[in-house]
């Protein structure tokens, strides 16, 4: 387990949540954010999302197709912003891990000031060209 929080930098304050297989959810005392207990290397997260995350190049890891799926996602993270907006009519969105920035058009489109970023290269090539 890391021993300090991502978000406010507490040390020794996580405690843990729950373990999904071989990963441990751990929470703050300080802040109470929710996170990862151990991180993995930067190495091994870069290349997970190396080409071919999106379109099923990784044996089983990622997405088979995910723009072939746009629609779909489209319409859930409608949603999700519907739900978000029950709290907040506005403002700005950062979403971390945005792929090709589906939830950014519809953060967008809700009225949102929408911001992204992904470590894949294939999400680098499609969500800038989509706005």
């Amino acid at each position: 387990m890391t021993d300090s929080c991502l978000l406010c930098g507490a040390q020794d304050a996580l405690g843990p949540v729950y373990r999904i297989g071989e990963y441990e959810i751990v929470r703050c005392a300080q802040c109470a954010l929710t996170q990862l207990g151990a991180r993995p290397e930067a190495e091994d997260v870069r290349a997970l999302y190396e080409q071919g995350y999106f379109h099923g190049d990784e044996g089983g890891v990622g997405y088979a197709n995910y723009a072939s799926q746009e629609e779909e996602y489209l319409r859930t993270f409608r949603e999700d912003i519907k739900a978000i907006q029950r709290w907040v009519s506005g403002g700005t969105v950062l979403d971390v891990g945005c792929g090709f920035g589906f939830f950014l058009q519809a953060a967008l489109e809700a009225g949102f000031e929408a911001y992204g970023g992904d470590l894949s290269p294939d999400a680098g090539a499609q969500a800038p060209g989509r706005f």
